[in-house]
């Protein structure tokens, strides 16, 4: 073969362009096999974040509802990720109670996995680590200054008949009924409270523009800060004795003090109650009154209010005893 030829050969093999796609994704396959090991490891990773960060934010939550309900928020995040989790990975965590301004009982969980990777693996020397931090707490909807504790399906506060009740603060029931938490009987009520709220279902109640169903339960607000028991050496009176002895201010009504009130009558009605009025107005001073295993019950046509013009001094009514009664407010009281 001549030269001429030889080089003929070489011109016809440079300009042959069948060739060049199979070069072109030889070159190419690194990248395309690289891309998608990435996109696979990326997809992996957001999922693995993803289910842990579910987990912390159930466990977190778990720990707040166990905290409200008096048990141990250790435990029921515990419990919680055995349920939730759905890495495949058993996590390290971390759970404390951090403080959180505005809100109560906060739990916070951080949760830590190692991941491999199928496609980074063969690059890394060390399992990427994924992190998941979740902070719950209680806001506070509202001021309570009447708690019902009952929280079982019945309701734990009945308003009835044409009753009239300012309070100027909120009360909440810790029923869990669904269908009526506080119970409401006729429309002549009005009862000025905000809000008006239960665990449970709060029905129409006249007075009020904001009713909270489905709350927290609340737990005992005087739960290892005072003792509910009758002072040593206190002699426990009816109201009838109290009345008899008692002073009256220049608008008529009789003056009582604290002190400890026992059953007047028989029974589990306003008749057998410690504290039970008809068409009587009483001025209350301030201190703390015990009512010893009967109801504190406001009759018809009666009115309590506090002795005192100085706000900061106020009533506490503390229902006691072996049986400790309840709270009735009647109609027109």
């Amino acid at each position: 073969m001549g030269l001429a030829m030889i080089r003929q050969a070489f011109k016809r093999l440079w300009n042959d362009k069948r060739g060049n796609a199979l070069v072109l994704v030889g070159a190419c396959l690194p990248l395309i096999f690289g891309s998608a090991g990435l996109a696979t490891d990326t997809v992996q990773w957001a999922l693995a974040k993803r289910q842990l960060q579910r987990a912390a934010d159930s466990a977190a939550m778990a720990g707040v509802y166990a905290l409200v309900d008096g048990k141990s928020h250790q435990t029921a995040v515990t419990n919680d990720l055995a349920t939730n989790d759905h890495t495949g990975i058993t996590p390290t965590k971390t759970v404390s109670q951090p403080a959180v301004t505005g809100f109560t009982n906060p739990v916070k969980v951080s949760l830590t996995i190692a991941h491999p990777l199928p496609f980074s693996s063969m690059f890394m020397t060390t399992v990427p680590t994924i992190t998941a931090n979740a902070t719950a707490a209680i806001s506070k909807e509202g001021n309570y200054c009447v708690i019902a504790l009952n929280n079982t399906t019945s309701p734990s506060i009945v308003i009835n008949g044409n009753v009239t009740v300012d309070l100027g603060c909120g009360i909440i029931s810790n029923s869990t009924s669904t269908t009526e938490a506080i119970s409401v009987s006729g429309n002549s009520h009005i009862v000025n409270a905000t809000p008006i709220a239960a665990v449970g279902v709060v029905p129409s109640v006249n007075g009020t523009n904001v009713e909270l169903s489905y709350q927290l339960k609340q737990s005992d607000p005087y739960a290892g800060k005072y003792s509910t028991d009758i002072p040593f050496g206190t002699t426990c009176k009816t109201l009838a004795q109290q009345v008899t002895a008692a002073a009256t201010t220049t608008n008529g009504y009789k003056v009582i003090n604290p002190g400890c009130y026992k059953r007047q009558g028989g029974g589990n009605n306003a008749a057998g109650s410690a504290f039970s009025t008809s068409n009587e107005k009483i001025a209350l001073n301030p201190g703390t009154y015990y009512i010893d295993s009967a109801d504190f019950s406001i009759g018809a046509n009666s009115n309590i209010i506090v002795n005192s013009t100085d706000t900061t001094k106020g009533v506490t009514i503390i229902l006691t005893g072996t049986t400790p009664g309840a709270v009735r407010v009647d109609a027109n009281a």
